[in-house]
């Protein structure tokens, strides 16, 4: 498969600022008519991005959604009968046929009896009209969970060259056995693989001889960032498509145009790297 039809393309940029430099797309819809001249259909979303399908469709004429599922109203979890509304007026907005998956991605997995109603409403919408159900996850522990007590055929996870959790053979021989389609996120680690070390927060700056190492052996292979970055997650076979956000159409233009598919053989050192720089969740707790 050709690189350009693995990208889906992720929307949190198009609504408020994302990433380690708080960049926003300050015109998503001069983004999208670019993506659809590309024939690039693959959209990530939310029920928690305000009006993004609307315009995604607008603009797009063969868009297909990958549509993740809130379960909270103000970090409130709706009722059951409220949560079911929900997704069938989403289905009502988009068509069926522009929907390609759902995805649960805030509920507690491991919380059984909690999650379990919201999980049976949306795999049996699901299953009704033939679409991708699934989930966002952080973590093995939580793919553990879910192999063991559901069903599904789609899981999306982090994957970059700083966070190997999921390249393991226990992981890659469930999701091929099962045929479970993977895609990947969290690719450029929301930009601390592909921006100069000084424009990132100088909490950062503990962390510099790994960025460091990173910087140099891109250097040293004589490739650029966003094309190392990208190379890792695409030498894993048992990726599918790769979630990516964008700020602007011009950076959409310069990743087709300038991206070179090559096989690199990535430091073990990258192994190595910390936890809490690899999982963003901890980094508003750096000084």
């Amino acid at each position: 498969m050709k690189f350009k039809n693995k990208i889906i393309i992720g929307t949190a940029q198009f609504y408020s600022n994302y990433g380690v430099v708080n960049k926003k797309n300050k015109n998503p819809k001069e983004l999208i008519s670019v993506a659809n001249k590309l024939k690039l259909n693959f959209f990530e979303t939310s029920t928690l991005y305000k009006s993004s399908i609307k315009n995604i469709i607008k603009v797009s004429e063969n868009s297909n959604f990958i549509i993740k599922v809130s379960c909270k109203n103000k970090n409130k979890y709706l009722s059951l009968k409220s949560f079911e509304k929900k997704i069938n007026q989403l289905i009502k907005i988009t068509g069926l046929k522009k929907i390609y998956a759902f995805m649960f991605h805030d509920l507690n997995f491991i919380n059984k009896k909690e999650f379990y109603d919201y999980q049976k409403i949306l795999f049996n919408i699901c299953k009704k009209n033939n679409l991708k159900f699934g989930y966002s996850i952080y973590h093995m522990n939580e793919f553990n969970f879910l192999i063991k007590n559901y069903k599904f055929n789609l899981i999306q996870i982090p994957l970059n060259v700083f966070n190997y959790e999921f390249v393991n053979k226990k992981f890659i021989k469930l999701v091929l056995q099962k045929k479970i389609e993977v895609h990947a996120r969290s690719i450029f680690l929301q930009g601390i693989l592909t921006n100069d070390i000084n424009y990132l927060n100088k909490k950062f700056k503990k962390f510099n001889n790994y960025l460091n190492y990173w910087h140099n052996f891109c250097k040293k292979e004589k490739i650029s960032k966003v094309n190392a970055a990208i190379n890792f997650v695409l030498n894993q076979k048992f990726v599918s498509k790769i979630v990516i956000g964008f700020k602007s159409k011009s950076e959409l233009i310069n990743l087709i145009d300038n991206f070179e598919k090559r096989k690199i053989n990535y430091s073990n050192k990258f192994k190595n790297i910390p936890q809490v720089l690899k999982q963003p969740y901890f980094w508003s707790n750096f000084k």
